[in-house]
């Protein structure tokens, strides 16, 4: 039986089958094993992506309430006094980011690193300093903590993704944080499959299947195009809730971009293939648990990704330009 760590037991989640391919030692760790080492310290960009997803859920029409709610979770792991000292930084850092675009905009330039700026490096290393100085009280606060990025920074991503979110906003919510689920992939694989969908978004025709992203690097349209987690939400909406799935967005919330993708039937049926080799491949993976030792990719000298070199030739079937 699947432990499904977050859903019922026995349900497969995007992740959780992305983790079995890449890594199965990984997918063993997590999921089997339960292991969840630092778990509720460990810091990295999803974790401001947590917290502005909870923002967004209870308060994605109304900015001052999106930014309490904000506020408050940020309070409830530092405490007021640092939240306060953090607040405040915030608002100088904000006016810093806006004075290192106007210099940039004299000289035809657009800064997607503001802080690496030499401008700014010339005039705002005090306020680089003060920074720091609150990243390690928070550190000391937050007891055996682990951070991937700084606090500061999680909580900057975290705002300019709240500010820029009002103007990228498309079509009217149906749905947030919607958990849907059911049977999916070929007869010989089949498999109860989970998954949390960020917003669903009415259209013309039909919905729209959204999904917010607050990394510091901009996604492209190929990668939405081939994106399995929108693929399998996609077949999941149009079994389980009967709505036509007529269009995919991903709200890039901190790079201010949004990418809006309409599902053709080349792009599901290269969708559908795919997932129905990994779930048998899935299959396989589960069978060499207790038995044989899983395989692990660390260290390798290739990358483990996609889209690979047969990809831009055109021989690999699976993959969309």
């Amino acid at each position: 039986m699947i432990n499904t760590y977050g859903y019922s037991d026995g349900l497969l989640s995007n992740s959780m089958l992305q983790a079995a391919i890449v890594c199965p030692l990984k997918y063993k760790l997590s999921y089997l094993d339960r292991k969840r080492p630092y778990d509720g310290k460990l810091f990295d960009a999803t974790s401001i992506g947590t917290v502005v997803h909870k923002a967004l859920e209870l308060a994605e029409n109304d900015p001052t309430e999106a930014l309490r709610v904000f506020w408050e979770q940020i309070i409830s792991l530092v405490g007021e006094e640092l939240a306060g000292d953090a607040k405040s930084l915030m608002r100088l850092v904000i006016s810093a980011r806006e004075d290192v675009a106007k210099d940039g905009e004299k000289w035809g330039r657009v800064y997607k690193a503001p802080e690496m700026t030499s401008f700014w490096k010339k005039k705002y290393s005090g306020l680089d300093r003060l920074l720091a100085n609150l990243d390690s009280r928070v550190e000391a606060k937050v007891k055996d903590s682990v951070w991937d990025l700084p606090f500061s920074q999680l909580v900057l991503r975290g705002l300019v993704s709240l500010a820029n979110w009002p103007n990228m906003r498309i079509g009217e919510q149906l749905g947030a944080e919607v958990v849907i689920s059911g049977l999916l992939g070929p007869e010989d694989s089949q498999q109860m499959v989970v998954g949390t969908i960020d917003r669903l978004e009415q259209r013309e025709g039909g919905v729209a299947i959204c999904d917010y992203k607050t990394g510091a690097f901009a996604y492209t349209a190929d990668k939405v195009v081939n994106s399995d987690q929108f693929g399998t939400y996609h077949r999941l909406v149009e079994q389980e809730m009967n709505l036509k799935v007529v269009e995919w967005v991903l709200y890039d919330l901190f790079s201010n971009n949004t990418i809006r993708i309409e599902p053709t039937s080349k792009m599901l049926d290269a969708f559908d293939a795919r997932f129905s080799n990994n779930l048998r491949y899935f299959k396989q993976v589960e069978t060499m648990f207790g038995k044989v030792e899983v395989p692990v990719p660390a260290g390798s000298s290739y990358k483990t990704g996609c889209p690979c070199v047969f990809a831009r030739t055109g021989d690999c079937n699976f993959y969309v330009s």
